[in-house]
């Protein structure tokens, strides 16, 4: 089975119908990309629109979820009273 190669480019052109992407990661292999869009309504009609989509003539299908990272922890501030 072969695998499809993702870009950018590629994945922009997908997923900016549905909304302004903040960033766009993808993985090393080129199979697996993380999309983030400026607002979370944007991101859940893109995965509902576009999970199961067919690509290239049903040699692949695009599977879209959701993904949250881990929280950064907050800096702490430290005060002198």
């Amino acid at each position: 089975m072969r695998k499809l190669q993702l870009d950018k480019k590629d994945i922009n052109d997908v997923f900016a119908m549905y909304g302004r992407i903040t960033n766009i990661g993808i993985e090393q292999d080129g199979c697996v990309a993380y999309v983030v869009f400026d607002d979370v309504i944007d991101a859940f009609l893109a995965r509902q629109q576009l999970d199961k989509m067919k690509l290239l003539r049903d040699e692949a299908t695009l599977h879209v979820r959701f993904f949250n990272p881990p929280k950064q922890p907050q800096q702490q501030t430290h005060q002198n009273y």
